[in-house]
């Protein structure tokens, strides 16, 4: 698959989030079920969700074994979260990003075409990739829509014209 990658100002975005530290063989699982425990908090308190689920992958552990993730469900306003979530704004800015289209298993791709393109393009990581569900996870799993966001900066080199 070729990915279109580009740059964009992502917006901030307010969520209802939870922080876990989860073993590769769980990670679909327990994004599953916290999502299920966030969008049912919100319907119980009367948020209205404000758009699809994200997830932040903060850092791999023990050499890609564990992963330190932060599960966010998008939220209209603030309200009192349950246990071990909290509200947050997770911040906007200048991101790399692009969509990629297949199962979540093969995404790999997309993230080694976005890192070429940085490198390309004098960019650098400013801070943790994070992928947006686009679509339901019953999609068929070659229809599955994933957008993936990448805080960047601009390279320095401190060399001046």
């Amino acid at each position: 698959m070729e990915y279109q990658v580009q740059v964009k100002e992502a917006p901030a975005r307010l969520v209802l989030a939870k922080r876990v530290t989860v073993e590769m063989r769980d990670l679909g699982p327990t994004i599953g079920r916290t999502l299920g425990e966030a969008y049912g908090h919100l319907g119980r308190a009367g948020i209205a969700p404000a758009g699809p689920p994200v997830v932040v992958y903060h850092d791999r552990l023990a050499e890609g074994e564990r992963w330190d993730i932060e599960i966010c469900a998008p939220a209209s306003h603030v309200g009192t979260p349950p246990s071990g979530f909290e509200f947050r704004e997770l911040p906007g800015g200048r991101v790399v990003t692009t969509i990629h289209r297949g199962p979540y298993e093969a995404m790999e791709p997309a993230y080694r075409a976005m890192t070429e393109w940085m490198g390309e393009h004098d960019y650098e990581c400013a801070g943790a990739p994070r992928e947006i569900y686009l679509t339901d996870p019953s999609t068929a799993p070659d229809d599955i829509e994933t957008a993936i966001e990448w805080p960047v900066a601009l390279v320095t080199t401190g060399v001046r014209g």
